[in-house]
C-alpha cells in the first residue's frame, strides 16, 4: 500500500509538471505600492482561476475572466485559456498571503500550481537595546566574565536580520536569536542576545547592533550603538613585574614614573619601599626622602594613568630594596614591582665573533655528516641496525 501511494504521488507530480508550463515564484518580498506579477501558463486549454489565502482581501479565489473589481487584481489576458498570469496592483498590507494558480482542466478537475507567498515588506517599527542597556549610552562589562546584552527589532515583515559588531569587527559566536510572530498581523519581533567576554583593550569601544531589512529606505537608521565600559583591576600592559630601572645617581634626586591602566579609577594607591616604608599618593615619607605624586590621567576614557615617585636623594643602599606601587579598585588589587640601579643600563649581551664562527662551523659539520649518512644508505655502502 505504501508503494502504491509513492507511485501515485510521483504520477500526480508528473501530471502537474506536464500541465504547467510556468508557475508563480515561490516567494516575493515587495514594497507597498509595487505591482507584483504572478505568472502561470499551462500547456493545454483550461479555465484559469486562483486560490487566495490572505487576511485582508476578503476573497478566497476567483476566475481570471471574473476578477472582483474591489481586489485590484488584473489578469494579463482574461480571455486566454492557457495564460493564467495575474498582476497584483498597487499592493498594500491586504495582499500579504499565499496565492495558488488553480485552473479547471478539460476533464472537469482542478489542478494546483506551486504556492506563491507574497510578503509586503514592513520595516521594524523599533530597533533598541533591552534590559540594563535600554536607553543607556554605556554597557558595563567585566573583563573577568561574559556579559549579555539583547537587541530587539520589533514589528517587521519579514523578520529582520540582526548582526553584532565591536567597532567594525563582526561577532559571530555567542549569539542567540529568537523570533515571535503576531498571529493577528503576521509581524515578527526578533530578539538577538549576545553573550561575550570583553577584553580590557575593548574598554571604550562601540558595540553595534545592525539590522538588515528589505523595507528600509536609504535614510532609515539601521543600527543602535553603545559604548562598552569594560571594568578590570589595575594592570600594566607590559607586565606587572617592571624589572630593574637604571639611570639614578647616588646623592642626587631621582624619579620613577609608572604607567598603568585601570577601570574604574583606582582608589587606594601607595608606594612600598623595602620592608618598612609606605607612602600614600600625594604625601611624603616620615624622613621626607620619598615623595609620592598625585594620580595623573593620560586617557580617562581608556583608563590610562601614571604615578611618579621622587627619591631625594638616592642612596646606594636603595639598589638593594624592592619597590612596589600598590593599586586597587573595585575589581581587585595589583602590585607593580621593580628595583633601581645607579648609572646607565648595561648593554645587551651580544654573541662574540668567535662564538658566531664556532656555531656556523658546527652547523656545517652536522649538515655534512647527515648528508654523508644519507648518501651511504642510498648506495647500500653502510649498514645500520634498526
Amino acid at each position: 500500500m505504501r508503494l502504491l501511494w509513492i507511485l501515485l504521488s510521483i504520477f500526480v507530480q508528473g501530471s502537474l509538471a506536464r500541465l504547467f508550463k510556468a508557475q508563480p515564484q515561490a516567494l516575493s518580498v515587495v514594497h507597498q505600492g509595487d505591482a507584483v506579477l504572478l505568472e502561470c501558463v499551462t500547456n493545454e486549454p483550461v479555465t484559469c482561476g486562483w486560490k487566495l489565502e490572505t487576511l485582508g482581501l476578503g476573497a478566497t479565489g476567483f476566475l481570471n475572466n471574473m476578477v472582483p473589481g474591489n481586489l485590484d487584481i488584473s489578469a494579463r489576458d482574461k480571455n486566454s485559456d492557457m495564460d493564467c498570469t495575474i498582476t497584483l496592483n498597487n499592493v498594500d498590507n491586504r495582499f500579504n498571503g499565499v496565492y495558488t494558480c488553480s485552473p479547471y482542466t478539460k476533464n472537469g478537475g482542478q489542478a494546483n500550481s506551486d504556492a506563491a507567498e507574497v510578503v509586503i515588506a514592513q520595516k521594524p517599527s523599533r530597533l533598541e537595546f533591552l534590559g540594563a542597556a535600554a536607553g543607556s549610552f554605556e554597557l558595563t562589562a567585566s573583563a573577568d566574565q561574559p556579559t549579555s546584552v539583547t537587541c530587539e527589532a520589533s514589528g517587521a515583515r519579514p523578520k529582520a536580520k540582526l548582526e553584532w559588531y565591536l567597532e567594525n569587527t563582526q561577532i559571530y559566536e555567542g549569539v542567540v536569536v529568537t523570533d515571535t510572530k503576531d498571529p493577528a498581523t503576521g509581524l515578527v519581533t526578533t530578539n538577538s542576545t549576545l553573550t561575550h567576554r570583553f577584553r580590557k583593550e575593548n574598554n571604550g569601544d562601540q558595540l553595534r547592533c545592525v539590522a538588515s531589512h528589505a523595507g528600509y529606505d536609504d535614510q532609515d537608521s539601521r543600527e543602535q550603538a553603545i559604548v562598552v565600559d569594560v571594568q578590570y583591576a589595575p594592570y600594566r600592559p607590559e607586565g606587572n613585574n617592571v624589572g630593574k630601572i637604571y639611570g639614578f645617581t647616588a646623592g642626587e634626586e631621582g624619579q620613577v614614573t609608572l604607567s598603568f591602566t585601570a577601570n574604574p579609577m583606582p582608589g587606594p594607591m601607595s608606594w612600598k619601599i623595602g620592608d618598612n616604608v609606605f607612602v600614600q599618593t600625594g604625601s611624603q615619607s616620615l624622613d621626607g626622602r620619598f615623595t609620592a605624586g598625585s594620580l595623573v590621567t593620560i586617557d580617562g576614557q581608556r583608563g590610562k594613568y601614571n604615578l611618579t615617585l621622587t627619591i631625594a636623594p638616592v642612596r646606594m643602599e636603595d639598589q638593594s630594596k624592592t619597590f612596589q606601587l600598590r593599586l586597587e579598585n573595585e575589581m581587585g588589587p595589583t602590585a607593580l614591582e621593580f628595583t633601581i640601579g645607579t648609572g646607565p643600563a648595561p648593554p645587551p649581551q651580544v654573541m662574540s665573533s668567535s662564538a658566531i664562527v664556532g656555531a656556523v662551523v658546527g652547523g656545517l659539520v652536522l649538515l655534512l655528516i647527515i648528508g654523508l649518512v644519507a648518501f651511504g644508505r642510498s648506495r647500500g655502502k653502510w649498514c645500520f641496525a634498526d
